[in-house]
Order: structure tokens, then sequence, then C-alpha cells
């Protein structure tokens, strides 16, 4: 399940393109001062080396 259209339009360039991925299955945390957070890049590269190159899509943001 897609949840952007810049997603689904990666996930597609990606699939066409013939380059294996994986899709929100690596959960990164961080801090901010005092709280503990985490997210879930969008799409994740295979790799025998560390660190796996990570994407993260994200729209236009349009202020109202």
């Amino acid at each position: 399940m897609w949840l952007s259209g810049l997603e689904e339009l990666t996930q597609n360039m990606l699939t066409i393109k013939s380059i294996d991925f994986e899709y929100e299955t690596l959960k990164l945390e961080y801090i901010i001062p005092e709280k503990k957070h985490s997210y879930k890049p969008d799409f994740i590269f295979p790799s025998k080396d560390n660190p796996k190159m990570i994407i993260e899509t994200k729209g236009r943001w349009v202020d109202e």
C-alpha cells in the first residue's frame, strides 16, 4: 500500500528500471531532546555494505 502518489511513482520508476528495493522495512530511531522517536523511510536498497542506501520521498508542501 502506497501512502502517496510520489511514493507510487517512485516505486513504478524503480520497477521499470529493474532496481531492487524494499519499502518501509527499516525503522530509524532519533531523539528530539528528552524524547525518543522513530520513522520508517520509504525505500531501502539492499547492499552488502553498510550503510544501505535509503530514499525518503516527500511531496510538495504548499502553504494555504
